[in-house]
């Protein structure tokens, strides 16, 4: 298990998840929960953005899959609210994600988990 921030003023992937690589090489299953910044339709944002579409190209060849369902936000801030947390897993961890939701929960933080 991992968690990834992905500063908005980079381009992801971030170098945290260079750990991906360590892992497909060792056959190791990989749980993500990532901060990343990026909207896509893939995780259940109302829109896409350029680095959304990046990270989904950098996903698809990684062998990463997205188990967020719905489109619950995941960030709320004053007056915003998104899909930015993302939670990824390697392929064959997949199948064992069930039940998949965002817990909304008081944190007194201003995401949600996942």
């Amino acid at each position: 298990m991992a968690s990834v921030y992905t500063p908005i003023n980079e381009i992801p992937p971030s170098k945290e998840l260079e750990l991906v690589h360590c892992c497909n090489a060792k056959s190791l299953p990989l749980i993500i929960g990532a901060d990343t910044n990026a909207h896509h339709f893939w995780w259940g944002s109302k829109d896409c953005n350029q680095r959304g579409f990046i990270l989904t190209e950098y996903l698809a060849t990684a062998d990463l899959e997205v188990a967020n369902q719905g489109n619950e936000p995941t960030f709320c801030a004053q007056d915003k609210k998104s899909v930015i947390d993302v939670t990824l897993v390697t392929r064959s961890t997949l199948h064992e994600i069930r039940n998949w939701r965002v817990v909304s929960d008081d944190s007194f933080y201003d995401h949600n988990e996942g």
